[in-house]
């Protein structure tokens, strides 16, 4: 029994969370097993854990999770981390390297904005590539992540996975086992977890199915399968680098490409092997969904919801297990019981309604620091983003589900435009990107002013004087200079997608273009050409069909913008947009014919440029750079030139001379794209000549082998 100061003793300890009994037979039975078979790891920390308490964003601080799993790293073995490093980048690396960790060698890569792999979504795929090059050879890894809560046992038991380089089998002449899997994923077959997981539509969780004739072999995985044996514990996985290869041909493919595709892949090659997570240690791991609940403020077992209370208070024993305390100059003293919950930091408040869309939910929000200014939450902020003059924002909320790989995609596509496009003043300004555990938040600035649409329905006669569309029109077009310089095109241009800033850095009227979210790069074609908003979409996003190709196909192009910027530039002058029709066939027949009319009351000047931009081919469409040269766009002077991509679209041409550009907005056709046509016609003309020629010749020659070879047989 025993004694009462050795009672008391226990107690002190388990108030301030530093050694139980419990760790300490956790300690030494991992001790008791010899070093494992997987000795270096992968830990993704780009993500912060966030969590919602009412209206409130709440970002909770990852130092002690990290603290917390390299802890359990060098108690299962593991000699040497790569940590990659994002949200609070410098506070975690700075905490991780005054905590001492003697048995852990631990390198960090930063993935900031300023880096090659920081413009990219800062998920668990482009992190893993991003450390591809500290791992070199072919001795296997484990790949974790830091925002999941993970037993000391169950790191243990995934850097035991049976993993056997090629080159140490060629030495020993065996074969540690008949299969050869590329990587290993922990499960877990618990009946209460696959029930639960069972019981959802969708969830973030990657399920299962096991070989019969060998149940450490997974022949299926994802989160689609509605019949699985076990589910993915924790996105805990071992595996050899080759891995890396994989995860790079998945990224060039889908920018949303997840390490559970990946696994995905392995699984149908019949490569995925599993490591169960074992009933008898009562050894747990909890996801981010488990820990958001653990730090919501005031989330006691009162305020939990039934299902999740036994989770979050098994969560919270296992964080404050640390199996020994170390005090650093950030963390001087041991966490007591309830001081990590308390961790967190208000990020956002969020505010009332701006609109709406199909996937997604527009709110007001505003930082909540004291001086007024958006924390720097993602490094964008430190690194040349935005800097915000008012704490007044637009956060745009997706709700992420795990059947909609494409709203996932399109976030993931609108974030990588904003970052490419930051810094124009012309282009609304990402500020960070905060991820909830059922969804995504784009933290954007707010512009303070009307669409463009309700700013044109306010004037006088529900249109806008020529002076004033030609200044906002001016900004859209700098705006589009710069996209299409950086080989991006908005896709969706109308007036309901530019914001008016009603008193701009010069006191007038400034123009933003926002809404990036069918953005495409030069090249990358839609799997759907009919996205977009049909009332402003070219032809060839219309009908799929580009003259201008040799076979027809359509492809999207710098004109198919300049189409767009034609039609929002006609209803800034009139007041309605240039083709309507009460069906989509009609609307099509409309814009085809070019059936708009334009009022006499607008100058020569304005209707020339409509219709140098509202033309059927895109090759008679103006480019960018005739238009910024275009003697309506400079009535009141020159196109700025504040950037180096508008320096090469707009100065380096020769301006042409008025005559010369009215002669050919007049005829609407290049006699270069004529010129084209006609060639294009005559290759066309000949390859079916050729095709009419020779099929007849080759049919003659074919009948007259088969006569022959009858003839031949009656002879015989």
């Amino acid at each position: 029994m025993a004694s009462q100061s050795e009672v008391d003793r226990r107690k002190m300890l388990a108030k301030l969370g530093v050694v139980s009994s419990t760790d300490i037979e956790r300690r030494k039975m991992i001790s008791s097993l010899g070093p494992p078979r997987v000795t270096r790891a992968l830990v993704h920390a780009t993500c912060a854990l966030t969590s919602r308490d009412s209206e409130c964003v709440l970002r909770v601080d990852m130092r002690p999770l990290m603290l917390h799993l390299l802890a359990g790293l060098e108690m299962a073995g593991v000699v040497r981390v790569v940590v990659t490093l994002g949200h609070d980048a410098a506070q975690v690396a700075e905490c991780v390297t005054a905590y001492g960790f003697a048995r852990l060698a631990i390198d960090f890569v930063y993935l900031t904005l300023g880096s090659s792999a920081g413009s990219q979504w800062r998920n668990t795929a482009n992190s893993v590539l991003a450390a591809r090059a500290l791992f070199a050879g072919e001795e296997p890894l484990l790949i974790l992540r830091a925002d999941h809560l993970y037993d000391a046992r169950l790191l243990r038991k995934i850097a035991d996975a049976p993993l056997v380089p090629p080159s140490h089998e060629r030495a020993s002449k065996t074969r540690a086992s008949s299969r050869r899997c590329q990587a290993y994923a922990l499960i877990d077959s618990s009946p209460a977890l696959t029930s639960w997981a069972g019981s959802l539509k969708a969830t973030s969780m990657s399920r299962v199915c096991l070989s019969t004739q060998d149940r450490e072999l997974a022949i299926r995985c994802g989160s689609h399968l509605g019949s699985f044996d076990a589910v993915i514990a924790g996105e805990a996985f071992a595996a050899f680098p080759t891995i890396f290869e994989l995860v790079a041909s998945m990224l060039q493919q889908s920018m949303a490409a997840s390490l559970a595709d990946v696994m995905s892949v392995l699984a149908d090659r019949g490569e995925l092997g599993v490591v169960e997570v074992p009933a008898t240690l009562n050894c747990h791991w909890f996801e981010r969904r488990t820990l958001s609940r653990v730090f919501q403020r005031g989330s006691g077992e009162d305020s939990t919801h039934a299902a999740w209370s036994h989770l979050v208070h098994a969560a919270r024993e296992l964080l404050y297990s640390y199996p020994e305390w170390r005090p650093t100059a950030n963390m001087p003293r041991p966490p007591n019981r309830g001081d990590l919950e308390k961790s967190t930091e208000q990020l956002l408040q969020l505010g009332s309604r701006l609109g709406e869309g199909a996937n997604s939910v527009v709110v007001e929000a505003s930082s909540t620091t004291s001086s007024g200014e958006l924390p720097a939450i993602g490094g964008p902020l430190a690194a040349g983003g935005m800097p915000p003059s008012s704490s007044r924002l637009a956060v745009k909320i997706l709700r992420v589900r795990a059947q909609e790989e494409r709203v996932v995609e399109a976030a993931m596509r609108e974030v990588h435009v904003l970052r490419q496009l930051k810094g124009h003043a012309h282009i609304v300004q990402l500020a960070d990107v905060v991820e909830l555990a059922d969804s995504v938040y784009i933290v954007m600035e707010r512009i303070e002013g009307p669409g463009l649409h309700d700013y044109i329905r306010s004037q006088p006669g529900s249109a806008l004087p020529e002076p004033l569309a030609r200044r906002l029109f001016r900004h859209v077009l700098l705006a589009l200079v710069h996209a299409h310089s950086q080989s991006i095109l908005h896709c969706d241009l109308k007036p309901a997608n530019v914001r008016v800033q009603l008193k701009g850095p010069d006191g007038g009227p400034t123009a933003v273009l926002v809404d990036w979210g069918l953005a495409r790069s030069l090249g990358e074609q839609p799997a759907n050409l009919q996205e977009g908003t049909r009332l402003y979409a070219s032809p060839e996003q219309l009908t799929g069909y580009n003259a201008d190709t040799a076979w027809g196909r359509a492809q999207l192009g710098p004109p198919s913008d300049v189409w767009a910027l034609g039609a929002t530039l006609y209803e800034m002058l009139t007041g309605g947009v240039p083709f309507v029709g009460a069906t989509h066939e009609s609307l099509v027949a409309n814009i085809l014919a070019l059936n708009y009319v334009l009022d006499d009351v607008l100058s020569v000047g304005a209707r020339q440029i409509i219709d140098s931009m509202l033309q059927v081919l895109p090759s008679d469409r103006a480019s960018l750079r005739e238009l910024c040269f275009d003697p309506w766009t400079v009535h009141d002077g020159p196109m700025p030139a504040t950037t180096n991509s508008v320096h090469v679209e707009c100065e380096t041409a020769e301006p042409p001379t008025p005559g010369k550009s009215a002669s050919r907005v007049h005829s609407g056709k290049r006699p270069w794209a004529t010129t084209k046509r006609v060639v294009l016609f005559l290759v066309y003309a000949a390859l079916v000549g050729g095709a009419i020629f020779f099929c007849p010749r080759a049919q003659e020659d074919a009948l007259g082998e088969e006569s022959f070879a009858l003839v031949g047989e009656e002879n015989s």
